[in-house]
């Protein structure tokens, strides 16, 4: 979980300084502008691969990574390149559009109960936000193949890629439920993530076989280190409580 936190905010990183770099508003020198672009894009090209790397099976969100991986990687290559402008054009739109339907395919499998709290509902927001910044971007490029001047659309699309991915990706990738104990970090021994789980069943087990064990430490993913009692009656509580405190009231593994 670490590893994917920081990957996320790698690639919000990135996406903010590409934005500068696109900005018409800044007046800063050519050359410049470029080198914001370039090391945004490595930057999130870093981060996406810290990312993929934090997954641990292929599922929808691995596949959905990696094309947003090689959908920025186009797009570095073409700003690297010695190609003329027009296929510079032409790979920065096939980079937009492959990130964005990468973005899209990770959203592929989400249950339900991603939209329950406001919170999961902006972060879902954020992703639909790098969506349309990716597909602005992909349509200021062809306007520009035709003749038409886009800087003010390629300028929103790279702004809309920066505050959706902070709000989508950096955001998302805290996976708990309550607002407040993101925020804070308070102590406390919760259920596996709502729109994570498929076998609500399975988990239950799970945290019922844990809890058997007895263990005297436990150091996750998020969140702070527990121990001794603490961890044994935040465990003991899970249990007696898993189905109404954990569960989801409706989903479509639920349902």
């Amino acid at each position: 979980m670490q590893l994917e936190r920081v990957g996320a905010w790698l690639v919000a990183i990135g996406n903010i300084l590409q934005a500068v770099g696109a900005s018409q508003r800044i007046d800063i020198a050519e050359d410049i502008r470029n080198s914001y672009s370039i090391i945004g894009l490595t930057i999130e090209a870093i981060g996406i691969g810290l990312i993929i790397d934090s997954i641990d099976e292929v599922n929808e969100e691995t596949i959905g990574t990696s094309l947003q991986g090689v959908g920025t990687l186009t797009v570095l290559y073409a700003a690297l390149s010695d190609f003329d402008e027009s296929q510079t054009t032409e790979l920065d739109i096939k980079g937009n559009l492959i990130q964005a339907s990468g973005e899209a395919y990770t959203l592929i499998g989400v249950e339900e109960t991603l939209h329950e709290s406001i919170f999961n509902k902006v972060g879902f927001i954020g992703v639909f936000t790098v969506i349309i910044g990716n597909i602005s971007e992909a349509i200021a490029g062809v306007k520009e193949l035709n003749g038409i001047l886009a800087e003010e659309l390629f300028e929103f699309g790279a702004i809309a890629q920066a505050v959706g991915s902070i709000v989508g990706d950096a955001f998302i990738t805290v996976k708990q439920d309550e607002l407040y104990a993101v925020l804070t970090q308070k102590k406390g021994v919760y259920g596996p993530p709502r729109y994570l789980t498929i076998d609500w069943e399975t988990a239950k087990h799970s945290i019922e076989k844990l809890y058997n064990l007895q263990p005297a430490l436990a150091v996750t993913g998020h969140g702070m280190f527990m121990s001794g009692a603490e961890l044994t009656n935040g465990l003991h509580q899970l249990v007696v409580n898993f189905d109404q405190a954990s569960i989801p009231d409706h989903g479509k593994y639920v349902d």
